[in-house]
């Protein structure tokens, strides 16, 4: 049994691999962009993402993933299936990663804290592509057409142009959208809500 969060264990090797969490030492570095974590077989997993293996497909779009949880995470989007909830204000999510940036909005709470500035936010991505915005750098450059982004979730969106491949559909009239926020501001004209009552 861990004696830090009291959670048991079949073997002491399986304990010992554990405890890396709790000190926080990442002894394992990929060689491609450097990020660090605590175990050989998260440094695998991480690895598939720089050279393209994702063998699990999901049946309703096709869309590709590295391992079978992530292809089940991503299944609820299809779904609707929303099974956890804030104690909060008893709204539903569908993965706990988005339950926990919700709690923030409760707690106000802003674990990112940018080193130049001190403004803090709820999610690290934000923080990452706020600091670009000191800088001024744009290391994510779309292949297609060479432009240049801040971050890598921008770049991703911005790559849906080039696809043409409407992620995000109106479950009301069925219209596809390449942003998220588009589909929030666009279903206003279903609701009447403003998108930031859509989005909370």
């Amino acid at each position: 049994m861990c004696e830090l969060c009291m959670k048991r264990f079949k073997s002491v090797d399986h304990l010992k691999r554990h405890s890396i969490i709790h000190s926080e030492v990442k002894a394992y570095n990929c060689l491609e962009c450097s990020k660090r974590f605590t175990r050989l077989d998260r440094l695998k997993a991480h690895s598939l993402i720089h050279f393209g293996n994702k063998p699990y497909e999901c049946n309703e779009c096709y869309k590709s993933f590295i391992n079978r949880s992530t292809l089940r995470r991503h299944a609820l989007i299809h779904t609707g299936e929303k099974p956890l909830m804030c104690i909060v204000c008893s709204k539903r999510f569908s993965h706990r990663t988005a339950l926990e940036r919700h709690s923030l909005t409760h707690t106000g709470e802003k674990p990112y804290v940018c080193n130049i500035c001190d403004v803090g936010f709820i999610r690290l991505d934000y923080l990452k592509t706020h600091i670009a915005s000191h800088s001024g750098e744009k290391s994510y450059i779309c292949k297609i057409c060479s432009k240049g982004f801040t971050s890598c979730g921008v770049l991703k969106k911005h790559t849906l142009i080039h696809t043409g491949v409407k992620s995000y559909k109106c479950s009301q009239c069925s219209k596809g959208f390449f942003q998220k926020f588009n589909l929030i501001r666009h279903l206003q004209s279903h609701t009447g809500q403003k998108p930031n009552q859509i989005m909370d």
